[in-house]
């Protein structure tokens, strides 16, 4: 039986970018039958939504986690280039900086908001 790798990174994904629209609200509302259906939806198809809008590179697990939020997680860091075209779509003012930055402190900056698709460079 193959070891899970601990999971090692997390940042929360905005439910409206990964849910269908018909599902979106009883999720907010923490409707159980919402819940379920969501963390199906999420499971198929939450990777692949991630990475159709470029906000993931197919290593990740994409999951709804029992605190009520949608994650997605990493066991090691993304590719620094990854993490840079992230960061430049969810906080562009840190671009010129961010170039200097060790790995891990751009993880930290764009982990601190919600991964969305409201900018997309």
């Amino acid at each position: 039986m193959a070891k899970k790798k601990k999971v090692r990174y997390r940042c929360r994904v905005k439910p409206s970018c990964i849910l269908p629209p018909d599902v979106v609200k009883g999720f907010y509302e923490r409707d159980p039958d919402a819940l379920k259906e969501a963390e199906a939806w999420v499971e198929k198809n939450g990777l692949i939504i991630l990475f159709t809008n470029h906000r993931a590179w197919g290593q990740e697990e994409v999951k709804v986690h029992p605190d009520g939020y949608i994650y997605v997680e990493w066991c090691g860091l993304p590719p620094k280039r990854d993490m840079l075209r992230w960061l430049a779509q969810s906080s562009p003012e840190y671009v010129v900086e961010a170039a200097n930055w060790k790995p891990k402190k751009i993880f930290a900056v764009y982990a601190e908001k919600e991964i969305s698709f409201d900018r997309l460079v």
